[in-house]
This record gives structure tokens, C-alpha cells and sequence, in this order.
């Protein structure tokens, strides 16, 4: 999707393509293949960083995404939308 090229190339270009590949593996893949992700500290192990940084650049794509999801949603929704509540829904509900 437009959203996701978005994230992988702003995450790339700020030297954060493990942001990307961490998303991908934990978020996207098992939404796409039906089953449930790696446990963080298994990503951890895999890429030899700690679980907290797991976390933490999972919140911080997380953040992107939405960032990315609200300019996009801005420039389909006329001036009186609710790009707060697209970016919601979108997310389902977080």
C-alpha cells in the first residue's frame, strides 16, 4: 500500500530500516499470513539488540505510521473531516 512504501522510505532515509524490517515481521506479516508474531524478545535474539529497543522502535514506526496515515487521510477527506478519527479507524480502533 501507498502508506506502507511511505513508512519504509521515510524510516530508510532517516537510517532506521530495522524500524521497518522490526514492523514488518511483528505487524504486517501476521496480519497477512493469519497467524500470531514472534515474541519481542525473540526479534530481539534474531537481530541482536534488547527488548526494550524492540519496543521502542516499534513505538516509534507506530508513530510514523500514523503521521503518514493522517496526511494521507488529509488529502482524501474534505477540509471538515475527521482525520483523527480515519487514522482510528484505520488502525482499527487504537
Amino acid at each position: 500500500s501507498q502508506a506502507l512504501a511511505l513508512l519504509e522510505t521515510r524510516l530508510a532515509a532517516e537510517g532506521k530500516a530495522l524500524h521497518f524490517q522490526l514492523f514488518r515481521i511483528y505487524v504486517i506479516d501476521p496480519t497477512r499470513d493469519d497467524r500470531s508474531p514472534p515474541s519481542r524478545k525473540e526479534l530481539a535474539e534474531r537481530f541482536g539488540i534488547k527488548p526494550h529497543d524492540v519496543d521502542n522502535y516499534l513505538r516509534y514506526t507506530r508513530k510514523c505510521a500514523r503521521e503518514i496515515l493522517a496526511r494521507l487521510a488529509r488529502d482524501y477527506l474534505d477540509p471538515s473531516g475527521d482525520v483523527d478519527g480515519e487514522v482510528s479507524f484505520l488502525l482499527g480502533g487504537s
